[in-house]
């Protein structure tokens, strides 16, 4: 997208996006393109390669490759993205050859004692030397794992890629947070290319909303308040968030939008937690709370849902704050409100997340009760919606209370149920101990 075309804070910034990209692109010598970025610029990189994955929205002549495997197994990630690779060609078949291409493309059979790095640099460098005349100058993985829970292993990986001499036509794309870069040893290598995305979101998003006008008007002035408390929230800038939170409330309690104060009071407790400030976050997600029902009292159907919202968060906020009798308290007062807005997913995490708070406080009793609410729930659901839900960590936890002697007895029953529902005997979760599952979305 040429500069000269951009006409809006978006498109300028993708235009940026692909200045930058070219630069590397040009770069003969260079294999990998770590882009260093902030959290608000995440998904602008996400955006700038959808654009140029598409085949007639794209500027570029390199075909772009969005990977988000999580990152589990460092001798077998190159394995994993190969595999998805080759599974997402299958459906382009069919569509390349009607285009007029050919459609007989198979990766190249992996050797023996092929490293997993060799492997898929092999099956890249086959796919654009197939495709060469797509035209493909390029053929670039963007690796975006979902998750990477050892950012050493994660490093060492990309030193064995970079050592694999992948030629110069199979490019890669990784992200590193610019406030906390994890990446510096990988970038000192020369087929590396560090550059600064520096895309200023906060300055884009106060533009489109000015652009957008009304601000004379309630909706515009509101709309303006809380673009300025994200802002400052994301700059620790309490006073500021503050000030804009103030404001966007007031404009709501004045035309009755009590459904507009949860997200502004939420947004200020998040701003409060980061600080550490917990006993300010506690009270504006009780505001929340307050908020929301006075919205269900005033008709707004989305009452529940705001309610369950400012709940979860605020149970995340005393769970912080390790005050774990609050916390399982309000996770459970919960439950109803989840029930009715989500029979399953957050119905069960809030049984679970009860639990959790109960064994923190050593009440076992209620813990174990808790834990078998939420493991009832995910007894009732569809298989694929058990893989996608957080039933593993109800049945870790269950098993953590199976150590003490009075519940040593479940253990084997636990254990035996939970290879039951997750049709697997490698159930366990890989991640951390107890994340919470995502809030509802406020509409």
């Amino acid at each position: 997208m040429p500069s000269s075309r951009a006409s809006n804070p978006i498109e300028q910034r993708l235009a940026v996006l692909h200045d930058q990209w070219t630069e590397f692109a040009q770069d003969d010598d260079a294999r990998v393109l770590r882009w260093l970025v902030a959290r608000d610029e995440v998904r602008m990189i996400e955006t700038f390669v959808e654009v140029e994955g598409h085949q007639k929205a794209g500027s570029t002549p390199d075909v772009f490759l969005l990977f988000r495997n999580p990152f589990e197994n460092p001798l077998a990630h190159g394995y994993v993205v190969r595999e998805e690779l080759v599974a997402g060609y299958e459906p382009m078949r069919a569509s390349l050859i009607e285009d007029g291409f050919d459609g007989s493309w198979l990766p190249p059979a992996a050797g023996p004692r092929a490293t997993d790095v060799e492997v898929l640099r092999d099956t890249g460098a086959s796919f654009r030397e197939h495709y060469a005349a797509l035209p493909m100058a390029h053929l670039v993985l963007v690796l975006l794992p979902q998750h990477a829970d050892d950012p050493s292993a994660w490093v060492q990986w990309l030193d064995r890629w970079i050592a694999s001499a992948p030629p110069k036509h199979l490019r890669m794309i990784v992200l590193d947070d610019v406030d906390a870069p994890i990446l510096d040893t990988v970038a000192e290598h020369p087929a590396v290319t560090s550059i600064k995305a520096d895309l200023d979101m906060p300055r884009a998003i106060r533009a489109i909303v000015q652009k957008a006008g009304h601000q004379d008007k309630p909706g515009g002035a509101y709309r303006l308040a809380y673009v300025d408390l994200a802002q400052a929230a994301g700059r620790g800038d309490l006073v500021r968030a503050k000030s804009a939170a103030d404001k966007a409330t007031a404009v709501a309690m004045r035309e009755g939008w009590h459904y507009l104060v949860v997200p502004a009071k939420l947004a200020l407790a998040s701003a409060y937690l980061q600080a550490q400030q917990l006993p300010d976050a506690i009270a504006a997600c009780r505001e929340a709370d307050q908020a929301g029902a006075a919205a269900h009292e005033a008709g707004d159907d989305n009452g529940p849902r705001l309610r369950l919202h400012s709940q979860l968060t605020l149970g995340a906020t005393l769970l912080s704050s390790r005050m774990y009798p609050q916390a399982a308290t309000v996770y459970e007062n919960a439950v109803p409100l989840a029930q009715e807005v989500d029979p399953e997913l957050l119905y069960m995490e809030c049984w679970r997340m009860a639990a959790y708070c109960h064994e923190a406080d050593a009440q076992w009793p209620r813990a174990w009760s808790c834990g078998l609410e939420a493991l009832g729930i995910g007894q009732h659901m569809e298989p694929t919606a058990r893989r996608g839900s957080t039933l593993a960590y109800v049945g870790e936890g269950l098993l953590r209370i199976t150590a003490r002697r009075d519940y040593a007895s479940q253990a084997r029953t636990i254990e035996l149920k939970m290879v039951e529902l997750l049709g697997t005997e490698d159930w366990r979760p890989k991640g951390p101990a107890h994340p919470p599952y995502p809030p509802p979305p406020m509409a």
